[in-house]
């Protein structure tokens, strides 16, 4: 059999460096790694989300269902155009740019003064008609104003 005794000191040809590392240098490393991998790990995650949003985005509106599409249509031809809401009532609808200046005119406007009441309208012998009972000064009685027109021209009654 073969002699595997160690005899008379010999050692391993190679020697070990025994320097001691010192404590601040292991934890900087630590520090520098622990940088490196989280930082690594927030630009991954942020690439992967990017990627999926923008695939999620690209499947979904391509595929557009046709209900989609007509109501996108119906509500872009609705805030473009001129048209009634509901003829009945006469309510109509204009497009959203005209709209916008309307409401930034009406609000650079002065506000306007309230318009002094009417005087109530003579009757058939000619004078002024009496205020209902109850009903606050400077307002006339039902159907005083007969003959008298709104702001857009027709009469009211």
């Amino acid at each position: 059999m073969a002699d595997h005794s160690h005899s008379g000191g010999h050692h391993a040809s190679g020697s070990v460096d025994e320097t001691p590392v010192s404590n601040s240098s292991v934890v900087g490393w630590g520090i520098v790694m622990a940088v490196v991998f989280f930082g690594s790990a927030a630009v991954l995650s942020s690439i992967f989300n990017r990627i999926t949003d923008e695939e999620l985005n690209a499947k979904v509106g391509a595929v557009g269902a046709p209900e989609l599409v007509q109501l996108r249509t119906e509500e872009s031809q609705r805030l473009s155009t001129y048209g009634y809401t509901d003829k009945e009532k006469g309510l109509v609808h204009i497009p959203i740019e005209e709209g916008m200046k309307q409401v930034i005119a009406e609000a650079q406007a002065p506000a306007a003064a309230p318009a002094p009441a009417p005087a109530a309208a003579p009757d058939q012998t000619g004078q002024p008609a009496a205020p209902a009972p109850g009903a606050p000064v400077g307002v006339p009685a039902a159907g005083a104003n007969q003959g008298l027109t709104n702001a857009q021209g027709a009469a009211t009654k």
